[in-house]
């Protein structure tokens, strides 16, 4: 099955524990091995277990590319090492106030949408990192992007907030459909509720029928 539903620690809100990519996904550390194979059986790619910050909201700290992985500057010298020695990619460190990056960018292979408060020289370091163009936006009237949506290089799933200018303009950046949809039961902000890749899609367990539908569809599981 391309999709799957699961809760983890109690919680249909997976999202905020990690984040995949076609190249790799990263979870909090203390997940336990027959989860950790299953994500890895799902989404078809190697898991990295750190927290981030000493903290298990890794999916709200933190996210990335097949280029690399950016995190706020409270990461540790020791979680930057677990990154570094485990994953082919770049690893950036954001400066500034903006450090739940998982909340507050949305990217893909293709280009990062960013939240329009980051500074310039945050916005460098996420370009860099990424290697893709950064553009500022918004879904619907709320700039946490990050948390609004989940990207991959096959599909774009985002808020029912979204306009219908803000889809032309993302799906050009992002060069992949954007299709609007929820998780959980209802739930706006997918984040939570998603973890995918162009392999596959972990949902959280209260996600309905009708929106795992729409999860495959738009992602073309």
């Amino acid at each position: 099955m391309p999709t799957i539903l699961l809760d983890l620690f109690g919680t249909s809100n997976i999202g905020i524990f990690g984040f995949a990519t076609d190249k790799y996904a990263v979870i909090r550390k203390d997940i336990g091995e027959n989860v950790r194979t299953k994500l890895s059986e799902t989404l078809k790619v190697e898991i990295v277990l750190t927290d981030i910050g000493q903290s298990f909201l890794v999916g709200v700290l933190a996210t990335g590319n097949s280029n690399g992985v950016i995190i706020p500057e409270f990461a540790t010298e020791t979680e930057i090492k677990i990154l570094k020695e485990n994953l082919d990619v770049e690893v950036g460190v954001v400066p500034g106030l903006l450090t739940c990056l998982g909340n507050n960018v949305l990217c893909n292979d293709k280009c990062s949408i960013i939240h329009p408060d980051f500074t310039k020289e945050a916005e460098k370091v996420i370009k860099e990192t990424l290697k893709v163009e950064v553009i500022r936006g918004k879904i619907g009237n709320q700039p946490i992007v990050g948390s609004l949506g989940v990207v991959t290089n096959k599909g774009a799933l985002v808020s029912p907030d979204i306009s219908e200018e803000q889809i032309k303009t993302y799906q050009e950046a992002l060069k992949v459909p954007v299709n609007t949809g929820t998780t959980n039961a209802g739930n706006y902000y997918l984040k939570s509720g998603l973890i995918a890749n162009s392999n596959g899609a972990v949902a959280g367990g209260k996600t309905t029928g009708p929106e795992l539908v729409r999860i495959e569809e738009t992602l073309s599981l």
